[in-house]
């Protein structure tokens, strides 16, 4: 659950180094919604922010999030964008993204074949539960040469 923020970039740029499957949902869907979404993929690690700012308007999510982490039990690791609070204290077995990044590490990348899944996405229109699609490495790096040529 994360606007466009460029934590989300980094998110996703993470999580492909690794090797692990990547899915993002809007914070504007319902708990139900997101979770309809999301939990088929049984995730470890959630990745959300405290809230978004649209149209001269602070939306906050932490309650938002918190329904929808109460429906995930696979769920380990919880870390958070602090969009709207930059010092806000966070709650027990929760980790700040800008706390996570502030120190340097050399990177380290997975080899992984061409079809390896990197991410999934979810069709937002549907009557019943949305089945998530998966997109190989390959596939995705393959379509960005494309847009470039």
């Amino acid at each position: 659950m994360l606007p466009n923020v460029p934590e989300a970039l980094i998110g996703l740029l993470a999580t492909a180094s690794i090797g692990a499957m990547w899915t993002i949902s809007s914070p504007d869907l319902s708990p139900a919604a997101t979770l309809d979404r999301v939990r088929q993929l049984e995730p470890t690690v959630f990745i959300g922010s405290d809230g978004y700012r649209f149209n001269g308007k602070e939306f906050d999510q932490l309650e938002h999030m918190e329904d929808v982490l109460a429906g995930l039990p696979t769920v380990e690791h919880v870390i958070i964008v602090r969009t709207l609070d930059p010092s806000a204290n966070l709650t027990a077995y929760r980790l700040a993204f800008d706390e996570m990044t502030a120190r340097t590490v050399a990177p380290s990348y997975e080899r992984l074949p061409f079809d390896h899944p990197c991410g999934c996405s979810s069709p937002l229109a549907r009557p019943a539960s949305p089945k998530a699609s998966s997109t190989a490495t390959g596939a995705c790096s393959s379509r960005r040469a494309k847009v470039r040529v």
